[in-house]
C-alpha cells in the first residue's frame, strides 16, 4: 500500500527500503517523519507562514541565520543567481523539513513511558551533518537527549586521512566506495 500511494524518491528502493523492511521484519515501528512534500513546495513559493498550522508540518520553524544557513547558501550558490527573498523561502522550505522531522521524533519519544526508545532516523546527509538541521532542531526540543550522527562519505580516497571538515560531519563516519560512473 505504501509503495502504491506514496510518491517515492527515485533512490527509495536502494537507499531506504532495505532499512524499512529490516525494521518491519524485526517488529519495530516505522514512522514517516518528514513534512508532506507539497507543503515544503508551498513554503518555497510563498514563505513559511503559508504552512504554519498545517497538521502535516511542524508547529514552529526556525529559519534563523547561522552555520546551517551559511552551509545552505554555499550549496545553493551553484544554482545560479537567486534573489535573496527567494533564497530565504528555499531555506525556509529546508527548515520546515528539519523541524517537522525533529518534531515527529520528539513526539514519538514523548509518547513512551520511562526511558526514551532508541530511534534511528534515516535522512539525507545535509539534514544532519555537523549536528545541524534536524539534529539541532531535535536538541532544541529535547536538550538532554543522547544523539549520535552517522554520516557516510563516498567522495574520498580510502587510502588518505580524512580532512578535518569531514571528521566533523558526524560522531561516526562510514566510508563507502562510490558506485562506478
Amino acid at each position: 500500500t505504501f509503495r502504491s500511494t506514496a510518491r517515492l524518491w527515485p533512490n527509495y528502493q536502494a537507499h531506504y527500503e532495505p532499512a524499512v523492511e529490516f525494521a518491519r521484519a524485526g517488529g519495530h515501528d516505522v514512522l514517516a517523519a518528514n513534512v508532506y512534500r507539497p507543503i515544503a513546495s508551498r513554503v518555497a513559493r510563498e514563505g513559511v507562514d503559508s504552512a504554519l498550522g498545517d497538521i502535516w508540518a511542524a508547529t514552529t520553524v526556525d529559519a534563523s541565520p547561522g552555520e546551517y544557513r551559511d552551509r545552505f547558501d554555499a550549496v545553493m550558490s551553484g544554482h545560479g543567481d537567486v534573489d535573496p527573498e527567494r533564497m530565504d523561502r528555499f531555506f525556509a522550505a529546508q527548515c520546515i523539513k528539519d523541524d517537522t522531522m525533529a518534531e515527529s521524533i520528539s513526539r514519538r519519544i514523548a509518547s513512551e513511558a520511562g526511558a526514551p526508545p532508541v530511534v534511528i532516523h534515516w535522512n539525507g546527509r545535509f539534514h544532519s551533518d555537523y549536528g545541524l538541521g534536524t539534529v539541532e532542531r531535535l536538541r532544541s526540543r529535547l536538550p538532554d537527549l543522547n544523539i549520535a550522527v552517522v554520516s557516510m562519505l563516498t567522495d574520498v580516497q580510502l587510502s588518505r586521512s580524512l580532512a578535518e571538515d569531514a571528521l566533523n560531519q558526524g560522531h561516526y563516519i562510514i566510508l563507502v566506495q562510490a558506485p562506478p560512473a
